[in-house]
Parts: C-alpha cells; sequence; structure tokens
C-alpha cells in the first residue's frame, strides 16, 4: 500500500471486464505498458448493455447484445411411467426462483457475457473492474474487484429482489485503491407503462473506500422493486404485463449496472467509482 504523499503522484487507468477476463501481470505491464489501453478498449460500457433476450418495451431502451445469455445445462427430460403417461398429467419442474452470488460467477466466469439467466424469475449480471496504477508513466500497481447482481422474484411474488455482491477485491504493488470511494447507484432508468407506481427498498449504502468495503465480512447490499397489479391499461395490457412487471423491471435492474470514473474532491484518492446506467446514455 502506497502513502498519501505517493497516492497523489498516482494516475489510474480502469476498464470495466467481462468476469474472468484475462489480464496482462503487473510484470507484462511493465514491460509492455500499451498493455493498459488495451484493457480499456475490452471495457464492457463500450458494449451493448441490455441481454439479448429482452422482450416487450424494453428492447427499445439501449442496444441489445449479439450475444446469447449464459444458461444452464439443459437437462434430460425425466421418463414418465405408465400410470402417469395414461392419466395424462406431464410433470413440469417449477422454474428457478434463486440465485447464489457463486453461481453467478461460475455461470459468467470466463465466458466473455454479461447475463446469466438461469430461469425467468432468477437472473444476473456481473463484470470486473480493473485498475492499473502509474507513476510517472510507468505502471507500477493493479487492482480490482468484481461486482455480481443477482434478481430473483418469489413464487407468487410481484416484488423483485436484487442483491449486489463484492467478490475478489485483490491489489498488487504500488496502489491508491484503498482510498477509491464506490457509490451505488440501484435507481432504475425506465419502467413500462411510464405511469406505472413502484415502490422500492432495499439497504443501499452511501459511498464508501474500496479499503472499508473489502474489510467488510459482509459487503453485499439489497435493492427490492415492487409493481402492483392492474397499471396496464388499453390492448397492450393483456400482452404485456407479464412482461412489463415480470421481466422488463429485472432485466432493467441489471442494465443498471454500468460504472465510470468520475472525479471526487472528497476521497482520500483521486477517483469515485459509480453506477449508473443512467448517465451513460
Amino acid at each position: 500500500m502506497a502513502d498519501a504523499d505517493s497516492i497523489d503522484q498516482l494516475r489510474v487507468e480502469s476498464a470495466v471486464l467481462p468476469i474472468g477476463a484475462k489480464v496482462p501481470s503487473l510484470q507484462d505491464l511493465r514491460q509492455h505498458p500499451d498493455l493498459a489501453r488495451g484493457l480499456a478498449s475490452q471495457s464492457l460500457s463500450r458494449q451493448p448493455q441490455g441481454a439479448a433476450e429482452t422482450v416487450g418495451p424494453a428492447i427499445t431502451f439501449g442496444e441489445l447484445s449479439a450475444k446469447a445469455s449464459v444458461r444452464p445445462r439443459q437437462e434430460s427430460t425425466p421418463r414418465l411411467d405408465a400410470e402417469a403417461a395414461s392419466a395424462g398429467a406431464v410433470p413440469y419442474p417449477e422454474p428457478a426462483h434463486s440465485m447464489t452470488s457463486e453461481q453467478c460467477f461460475k455461470a459468467l466466469n470466463g465466458t466473455g457475457k454479461k447475463f446469466y439467466i438461469k430461469s425467468r424469475y432468477a437472473v444476473c449480471s456481473g463484470a470486473s473492474f480493473t485498475q492499473t496504477w502509474f507513476k510517472n508513466n510507468k505502471p507500477v500497481g493493479q487492482s480490482q474487484f468484481v461486482l455480481v447482481a443477482e434478481a430473483v422474484i418469489a413464487k407468487s411474488s410481484r416484488t423483485i429482489t436484487v442483491q449486489y455482491d463484492y467478490l475478489h477485491m485483490d491489489q498488487v504493488g504500488q496502489s491508491g485503491a484503498g482510498g477509491m470511494m464506490i457509490s451505488p447507484d440501484a435507481s432504475l432508468p425506465k419502467k413500462w407503462p411510464s405511469t406505472a407506481t413502484i415502490r422500492q427498498g432495499g439497504s443501499i449504502p452511501a459511498p464508501r473506500s474500496w479499503a472499508a468495503i473489502k474489510a467488510d465480512p459482509d459487503p453485499s447490499f439489497e435493492h427490492t422493486v415492487t409493481v402492483d397489479a392492474g397499471q396496464g391499461s388499453g390492448r397492450i395490457a393483456a400482452r404485456r404485463r407479464h412482461v412489463a412487471q415480470l421481466r422488463a423491471e429485472e432485466l432493467a435492474a441489471l442494465e443498471a449496472l454500468d460504472m465510470r470514473w468520475i472525479p471526487h474532491p472528497s476521497s482520500p484518492g483521486p477517483f469515485l467509482l459509480k453506477t449508473s446506467r443512467r448517465e451513460s446514455q
């Protein structure tokens, strides 16, 4: 960890990468400094933010990914016994309504993709935030963290619960990561229909430093969005109610996972990391 005087002399270049993306080692960066600029060119913030499977009015909000989202492996359909077949009883498994950060991380790790769809009621998004630290234009350190957001809807519920989890917070060499301020913004940039009333809750934290988050034994936080029934209108209501209230909100919430660097004068380090899908439009 660098002292305060050294931190003031550091410059940082950041990139938002797919989870598990290959990052050059500090030794490689010292030998080939241009590799850091190559990381910035791979940044997810430069790529489509919407999942390819987005449907309904949400397809008009931002550019959709050309890549299909990660999905669970298809399991073989269980064979029916003769009695069940004759009775016309065809069992259909209940879609998943839960997801852990470990499941999200494992599903996305190394795929080059941002979205994982476990079921209609359990989806997630994630990215790796990497920083390369320079002194006198020479790479002297690296830092990173992974952020995943798991969005789930309980059975027979109209509430989407999004849990955000910080993972793999690491640094090497001379780094100013400890003083970086991370400020989550979980606001929804769009809703359908626009007149719908939503209720939001959860435990979205105030800005915290990278060091404080790393020291927290449970740095996760939660954001909930509830949309009451009966708020559709006209002929679109019947067809779009499930899309707008069960799927569009969960995808819009995940699309909000877009981070960038902006100046923050009160930070002991030179930058604030802020989550904002809306500001990037």
